[in-house]
């Protein structure tokens, strides 16, 4: 911040001499107010990388559960007193305290109880909470000892240092240039601390494959994936996953691979490129733009649609519920898992804002009820759990949520405040080592 602040002031007064000097009379001010709109027709840098793949199908999700299930079902063993269990686990957005958050607790879910990642079904990732997610699945590619201590080391670089960098200097560059230059996009430059972090503890390029590379690889026996974005132009909900999307199931939704597969069927979406497009938070990062077939579209945070991550795995169980033979059903008990990372609004604290509120009322309204649709999901979701049992699926809904009155100091033991309040758990820099 110091180098960019004290060279934007010199070379300001550099400009601002020669034009002086030139005793023309132009603004420089006026100047840029007016190119940088003009060229920002033509200089977009943040079209995402793809990558070669060798996996250029996806099984329809409908066909893949029937065979997951299948896989699973022995009628020996399950019936509709010892049922099936089936977990759809979903992780909410939230910087690089969800991307911790997120890819501790499966880490420690799938460790504590080995059984649980064979009878995962489903990831559905928001932002941060997708972040998490690639990370940790792409580390169980290694299956060694102390996974869970590279995990962490792997997930605790300063990742917000690189992408500033790639703003406040390349990117800004590019505003006053009329051509693209891609190298310069600063979200690029955060998938790749991701991707040089990851390779430096687990000696690993994975998160340079495609998505459908890595995830339906011959042998390799993963929950399927879901990353969820929102399409800028059409607000709606875009999907990255290892699965077929097409259908009456996901009705109103963008399979993103499906679209480029339509104009590069040999090419696919990298992990560490679909990670991002379901963080992309202008202006930290930059919306992602995708060139289609016919049109573009340009991609940022799940977040904007809907932050949990619950309403892909409405969609799923609606799919399962209609899909699958009754009796089948009868024997399996479906659990949704949210790993949820905001705190709850606590109405009973509420303070009125009096501050020019005929003005400020629309933002802080906007602001407020995007941070209550975490609450309002969980509304909807506990109602739908209600709903699928009264048509026959025996469901459960749970949380693992943070603790926010206790911290782990340096030597990660567990310390409480004392003070009976909650600790405001912070986004980025703090959590890095």
């Amino acid at each position: 911040m110091c180098m960019y602040l004290s060279g934007f002031v010199m070379s300001f007064s550099v400009l601002w001499g020669i034009v002086k000097l030139k005793q023309t009379r132009f603004s420089l001010g006026l100047v840029l107010l007016i190119i940088i709109p003009l060229f920002s027709i033509f200089n977009n840098n943040h079209e995402i990388r793809l990558a070669e793949q060798t996996v250029t199908t996806k099984p329809n999700v409908e066909a893949d559960f029937k065979q997951w299930l299948g896989d699973r079902m022995d009628d020996s063993t399950y019936s509709e007193e010892n049922q099936l269990p089936i977990f759809l686990i979903a992780a909410e957005g939230g910087g690089i305290r969800s991307m911790k958050w997120t890819a501790l607790v499966l880490d420690q879910l799938f460790e504590a109880h080995p059984n649980m990642l064979k009878h995962t079904y489903a990831l559905s990732g928001v932002s941060g909470g997708s972040v998490g997610m690639v990370f940790q699945q792409a580390s169980l590619e290694r299956k060694q000892d102390s996974i869970t201590k590279k995990l962490n080391a792997s997930i605790s670089k300063d990742f917000l240092s690189p992408v500033t960098f790639g703003l406040l200097f390349p990117d800004m560059v590019q505003a006053v240039i009329p051509y693209p230059i891609h190298a310069w996009d600063r979200s690029r430059w955060l998938e790749d601390s991701w991707l040089y972090s990851f390779d430096k503890e687990f000696e690993s390029q994975a998160l340079n494959l495609s998505l459908n590379d890595y995830w339906n690889a011959p042998g390799r026996d993963l929950p399927n994936i879901f990353l969820n974005s929102t399409c800028t132009e059409t607000g709606q909900k875009v999907l990255m996953s290892n699965l077929d999307l097409s259908g009456e199931h996901f009705e109103n939704v963008i399979d993103l691979d499906n679209e480029i597969a339509k104009k590069e069927r040999n090419k696919g979406i990298p992990l560490k490129t679909a990670a991002s497009l379901s963080a992309r938070f202008p202006l930290v990062t930059s919306a992602g733009l995708v060139k289609l077939e016919k049109s573009s579209m340009n991609i940022v945070d799940g977040g904007y649609h809907d932050n949990t991550g619950l309403e892909t795995l409405t969609q799923l169980a609606t799919m399962i519920m209609k899909a699958t033979d009754k009796a089948i059903l009868a024997k399996c008990h479906i659990s949704f898992i949210l790993i949820k990372n905001s705190d709850s609004p606590d109405f009973e604290e509420v303070e009125s804002s009096n501050f020019l509120i005929d003005s400020n009322a629309p933002l802080l309204t906007l602001l407020s009820n995007w941070n209550n649709r975490t609450s309002s999901s969980l509304c909807l979701m506990k109602g739908h759990v209600e709903t699928f049992s009264k048509f026959g699926m025996s469901t459960d809904f749970s949380m693992f949520e943070l603790d926010r009155s206790v911290y782990v100091d340096i030597e990660g033991d567990r310390v409480y405040d004392g003070s009976g309040e909650k600790i405001i758990l912070p986004l980025g820099w703090y959590l890095s080592r």
